[in-house]
C-alpha cells in the first residue's frame, strides 16, 4: 500500500525502485479529520505529507491576523515539499478540509537522500521549480483573467486533461473555500459563476457540475492565459 501510495506523486513516480523502496520503509500512513492541523506556519519541518485521499488547505497568516488561502491540495500532491530547501521551515499552515489520509515521509530521510543521491536532488529541484512556475501563472491569471475565466480554469483542471465532449464533475469542497482559493469574495464568486453559466452553458446543481461541451469552456477560459492546453497545473 505504501509503495502504491508513493507512486501517486509525480515526483516519486520518477524514482527508481530501490530508492522508492528506501523511502517507503521509512513512511507510515496517518488519517486526519476535517479541521485537523498537519503543520503550522514557520515551525521547523519534521515531515512531508503525501495526500492519498481527501483535501488539505494551505493558508498563510496575514498582517491583521487572518488567514489567506494559498492552495488546496488533493490526491498525489506533496504538502511541504518546499521545506526541503533552506530554511527548512513550514511556509504555510496545512489543515485538512475533509477526512484525509496521508503518507507521512520523515523530513530527515528526504534531506539525507538529497545529500547523497544527486538524481533525487535534481528531481526535487525540478518539482519545486514547477511549483514556482504554477504560482507565477496563478499571479498572471489574477491579473489578466476575468473572475468567470478563473472559475472556468479551475473546472477544466478538475475535469482532467485533455477532456472532450460532455463532462460531469463534482466540486471537491464547498464554494466558500473555492472562492477563497481563487482569490475572490463570496459575492464576487457568485456573480462570476452566473456569468460563466451564461457564456458557456455550464449547469451546476449543488456541488454537481455539467458541461455539454467542454470545448466551449476551454475556448472561453484559455484565451487569456499564456499557457497551453492541457496544462500541468492542478485544480
Amino acid at each position: 500500500m505504501i509503495l502504491d501510495g508513493l507512486l501517486t506523486s509525480p515526483l516519486m513516480a520518477e524514482l527508481k525502485t530501490p530508492l522508492l523502496e528506501q523511502i517507503a520503509s521509512a513512511c507510515h500512513t496517518k488519517d486526519f479529520q476535517e479541521g485537523d492541523v498537519l503543520c503550522h506556519q514557520n515551525d521547523v519541518a519534521h515531515s512531508v505529507w503525501l495526500v492519498l485521499h481527501g483535501w488539505v488547505k494551505l493558508t498563510r497568516e496575514t498582517l491583521d491576523g487572518g488567514d489567506a488561502v494559498w492552495d488546496v491540495l488533493g490526491t498525489g500532491h506533496l504538502v511541504g515539499l518546499e521545506t526541503l530547501t533552506p530554511p527548512f521551515t513550514n511556509t504555510t499552515r496545512a489543515v485538512a478540509v475533509s477526512d484525509t489520509t496521508t503518507l507521512v515521509i520523515p523530513h530527515s530521510v528526504l534531506r539525507q537522500l538529497i545529500d547523497t543521491h544527486g538524481e533525487f536532488a535534481r528531481l526535487v529541484l525540478k518539482h519545486v521549480l514547477r511549483q514556482q512556475q504554477d504560482e507565477r501563472l496563478e499571479i498572471e491569471h489574477r491579473t489578466h483573467q476575468t473572475a468567470p475565466q478563473r472559475i472556468g480554469c479551475f473546472l477544466l483542471k478538475l475535469a482532467g486533461t485533455p477532456a472532450k465532449g460532455k463532462v460531469d464533475i463534482q466540486l471537491p469542497f464547498d464554494k466558500g473555500l473555492l472562492a477563497a482559493r481563487l482569490g475572490m469574495q463570496p459575492e464576487t464568486f457568485s456573480r462570476a459563476l452566473a456569468k460563466l453559466k451564461q457564456e458557456t452553458g455550464l449547469r451546476m446543481t449543488g456541488a454537481h457540475v455539467e458541461m455539454d461541451d467542454v470545448d466551449a469552456l476551454r475556448a472561453y477560459t484559455c484565451g487569456a492565459c499564456s499557457g497551453t492546453y492541457p496544462c500541468h497545473g492542478h485544480a
